[in-house]
């Protein structure tokens, strides 16, 4: 990947994630040859891709939105003396009809940017799967996001396949999860959803997991084993365990926090009962993805279908941690 091995070596690097939903701040620091720490983390929700489904275009409230969180992340940078930054865009980059606006918008603030392909997103969501199970071996990550959701499957250490769909959250919710939605648009969603993963050639008869829900052994190495990146499964784990992201507990009690497929699937039925103000209000909800939610769990359940895993380990890391990594092991 040359966006990666090109770069100069620098010891403090800044990462920012500007997605669909939400623009996500990775700061990170080189301490000796084999390691480097995590300075800083910090996600902002900008609905940058709000409307995008309908119009095809980014709207200028969620493109004010979006610059104002990024000035506030290169306020953050200047104070932490990294010594780069970059921003990577994802889904709303490759569908929009304006993504050239945006860029521009970009430039005048002085903030490069690269667009990754879904491919490209993929193999970095994988890179930080390895860095909360570095044996990982055998099995499915799914990566949900606003605007995409990137597929892959890993055999024997190896990538056999990967893909990128063009729906996700905040697409999905657009498209169907109106204010009290009724139960014939839930299912057209759900509808959508398995035809996405069909089109993929995805088929339950050649995916085989352990019986057992039980995580404990779907650990060993060879086994086949689910794991998700993305908002939608860090919401739910929260949801599970009754604590927001906020909590400073969240991160060791949610990485790698197993919720099995018939969980998930009464989450989506509770979920998708209740209005937004009920749903902003359950214990361990973050508000500002309580109204997209119940979509990109309709995505995950729909992919566990599919594919017929017990259920999902739940990983907190995004794809740009990954791509810290790479940029650290080049010196």
């Amino acid at each position: 990947m040359i966006w990666i091995q090109d770069l100069p070596r620098h010891r403090r690097i800044g990462l920012i994630d500007i997605g669909t939903n939400t623009i996500r701040f990775l700061i990170g620091e080189k301490r000796n040859r084999d390691s480097y720490q995590i300075l800083l983390h910090e996600v902002i929700t900008t609905r940058l891709g709000e409307g995008l489904s309908q119009t095809g275009k980014i709207q200028d409230s969620g493109m004010k939105r979006t610059l104002a969180g990024l000035r506030k992340f290169q306020e953050i940078a200047r104070e932490y003396q990294v010594d780069l930054l970059e921003a990577y865009a994802t889904a709303w980059a490759r569908k929009a009809e304006n993504t050239d606006e945006m860029l521009s918008e970009l430039a005048r603030i002085n903030m490069p940017v690269w667009i990754l392909t879904g491919e490209e997103e993929a193999l970095m969501a994988y890179e930080s799967v390895k860095l909360m199970e570095p044996e990982f071996s055998t099995g499915w990550i799914l990566d949900i996001g606003g605007g995409s959701t990137e597929v892959l499957e890993i055999k024997e250490g190896n990538l056999s396949f990967v893909s990128s769909i063009p729906i996700g959250a905040v697409v999905l919710t657009e498209e169907f999860f109106k204010k009290d939605s009724p139960e014939s648009e839930i299912k057209k969603a759900e509808m959508r959803v398995l035809e996405e993963f069909n089109f993929l050639g995805l088929s339950s008869s050649n995916h085989d997991f352990p019986s057992s829900v039980s995580f404990s052994e779907v650990n060993v190495q060879g086994m086949k084993s689910m794991i998700a990146l993305g908002g939608t499964g860090a919401c739910l784990a929260g949801l599970k365990v009754e604590i927001p992201p906020s909590h400073p507990d969240f991160f060791q009690k949610v990485q790698g926090l197993f919720l099995s497929r018939d969980w998930i699937e009464e989450e989506f039925s509770h979920l998708s009962s209740l209005s937004l103000e009920q749903r902003k209000n359950l214990p361990g909800m973050e508000a500002e993805r309580a109204d997209i939610l119940a979509a990109g769990t309709l995505i995950l359940s729909a992919f566990l279908k599919r594919i017929n895993a017990p259920g999902v380990k739940i990983c907190l890391y995004s794809f740009i941690h990954g791509i810290l990594a790479s940029h650290f092991k080049n010196f």
